[in-house]
């Protein structure tokens, strides 16, 4: 049986952007813009300096080294340069899990949403992310 594979769809404003579609794995890789990459068929599993993070949600901060296995899962993936992000986020100097519940609450909404969303809707949602991290379910390796 033929498995039917989901169309990716990236929008790019300047200084944000949002990508539903398929997972697939990134090598270790760093970015400017702050990341929250949302697992909607399953868990993100996140690596950064050999522990292992795997969680339904999981937040990136700005200039974080870290890699991605997301390859059998589909993922929203929102990206900010914002500097309400950037502000709020500055406490976090590593890796982030998200509520379980709330990380799932924001995939489906960015998933219905998708072609309807502003950059300011994307910090929003970023910014719900941050208000209820959890702690950090690390493996070392």
């Amino acid at each position: 049986m033929a498995t039917q594979q989901a169309l990716a769809q990236l929008h790019i404003w300047p200084g944000w952007a949002v990508y539903l579609g398929p997972g697939r794995n990134a090598v270790q890789h760093r970015h400017l813009a702050s990341e929250l990459v949302l697992g909607v068929s399953g868990a993100v599993e996140l690596i950064e300096a050999n522990a292992v993070q795997s969680c339904l949600g999981s937040f990136v901060p700005t200039q974080v080294w870290h890699s991605v296995n997301t390859a059998n899962i589909e993922i929203v993936v929102l990206w900010s340069e914002s500097l309400s992000v950037r502000q709020a986020s500055a406490r976090f100097k590593s890796l982030q899990c998200v509520d379980c519940k709330l990380a799932t609450g924001l995939a489906e909404e960015v998933a219905t949403r998708l072609t309807t969303l502003t950059p300011g809707e994307i910090d929003r949602i970023i910014l719900a992310a941050l208000e209820q991290p959890r702690p950090r379910e690390v493996q070392l390796e």
